[in-house]
């Protein structure tokens, strides 16, 4: 043999592992390519409408599940590619719903090509729910601003908490306060002798309720508890005779006027619901939201709710007041006690208030038939070291004692009109330190 024949079988049989490897390795470059395109891309089960081979068959012979992979693949890409539906339409389409869905059983080769070959959104179509556009609403508007009345609003108004009618003890006497009964009929029996019937004079329930126009809520306003004294119902001499709500108006501060009725038409100073413990509070709760009702804005009732209160008080009226401020349960909300020609007694009541008091204001205005108590009540608070004012000048300040002495010859019975000045309750509330409209 020559030399260069030689040359090249030894060349050839040194290089014949090598290629043989090589080729090996690029077959099955060639197969795995071919099987992962064809999972990815088979869009639906068309693709193998061709008849498959027995499951066993697909399982022992690589020959002819890469015959099959091939043909495959080759009509995949002689179809012509579908055009993009919408998710819904789709699912509609390739899944019906499981009720129209005929059954049929397929061999474990055939499901496992047909469920590489059917689309994400078919191969799970219950995760996937059509869902309709919703309309847009309306703009979120803010609420409007509380704006000041253009009107005036008074109201009689029915109250729980109301003084009267009251079942409960006498705290003066540790007695039932209906101590009287006649065939059925239940009364009340003063010190003196009279005796005052339930259905005549305790069982009016209605406070009178007065928001003036321009009230603003929205800056400092006061609330002025208003008690009246014996003698009086709320529409014969609160409303017309005394005037109350129309001073209140005339002030022209932001203030409201609440004004229970006490005993209706009668000498007496009975407090009723207003005795007990923590009386003052929830009369002046329910005020507020009746007050917020009769101003027409719900949002008003958080204002009501922390207005601060000063108690007017004429005449019998005293004792309620007292009683207010001993254990009424608003210590935090009361600003000031006056007393318009009304300290017939509860001294020391007023005097203990008094001191213990450093930002609340107090005023007794008095005519002859109170001089001596409020001489009694000063003295007491000298003792005391309270500085006193004997003249009203300028406006009331808070923690301010004051004794005022009106005119000679001044009328007990007009005192609420006529007393240091024409319309006492309006230059009280100008003198006060409250915004005016």
């Amino acid at each position: 043999m020559s030399t260069l024949p030689r040359m090249s079988l030894e060349l050839f049989s040194g290089l014949r592992l090598p290629i043989v490897a090589a080729l090996a390795i690029m077959a099955a470059g060639c197969r795995s390519e071919t099987e992962a395109v064809d999972i990815a891309q088979t869009p639906n089960s068309s693709a193998f409408s061709m008849e498959l081979p027995p499951s066993g068959l697909a399982a022992t012979s690589p020959d002819a599940g890469d015959r099959l992979n091939r043909s495959a693949k080759q009509d995949f890409l002689r179809r012509p590619q579908p055009k993009a539906v919408a998710p819904a339409l789709a699912i509609a389409s390739v899944a019906p719903p499981p009720e129209q869905r005929p059954v049929e059983r397929r061999e474990p080769a055939e499901a496992m090509l047909m469920a590489a070959s059917m689309p994400v959104e078919a191969q799970a179509p219950s995760l996937l729910v059509p869902v309709k556009m919703a309309r847009k609403g309306s703009p979120i508007r803010a609420e409007p601003p509380l704006l000041p009345l253009r009107r005036t609003r008074t109201k009689l108004v029915p109250f729980q908490s109301a003084p009267f009618p009251y079942g409960g003890t006498n705290p003066a006497t540790g007695h039932p306060f209906l101590n009287v009964n006649d065939g059925g009929r239940r009364g009340h029996g003063t010190p003196s002798g009279a005796v005052y019937w339930e259905d005549q004079t305790y069982s009016d329930s209605r406070t009178l309720l007065h928001i003036p126009r321009g009230l603003d809520l929205r800056r400092p306003a006061l609330m002025v508890l208003f008690l009246h004294g014996h003698g009086a119902t709320l529409q014969r001499d609160v409303i017309k005779r005394q005037r109350v709500p129309e001073q209140v108006s005339e002030a022209g501060v932001n203030a409201v006027l609440v004004a229970p009725q006490l005993a209706s038409d009668a000498a007496d100073s009975s407090a009723g619901k207003l005795w007990e413990r923590g009386g003052l509070r929830r009369f002046l709760d329910e005020a507020s939201n009746e007050l917020a009702k009769l101003h027409g804005d719900a949002r008003s009732r958080a204002y009501f709710d922390r207005m601060p209160v000063v108690i007017v008080a004429y005449s019998g009226g005293y004792a309620t007041a007292a009683s207010c401020i001993r254990h009424g349960g608003a210590d935090e909300r009361v600003r000031g006690v006056v007393l318009l020609d009304a300290l017939y007694g509860e001294t020391d009541t007023f005097a203990n208030w008094i001191s213990s008091r450093e930002k609340a204001f107090f005023l007794s205005a008095y005519a002859s038939s109170t001089r001596a108590r409020n001489t009694e009540l000063a003295d007491i608070l000298k003792g005391k070291d309270v500085a006193l004012n004997t003249r009203l000048k300028g406006p009331l300040r808070s923690g301010s004692v004051t004794f005022i002495s009106t005119e000679p010859g001044t009328d007990h019975r007009d005192f609420v009109t006529k007393a240091w000045a024409h319309h006492p309750i309006r230059d009280l509330l100008q003198r006060l330190r409250v915004e005016t409209r």
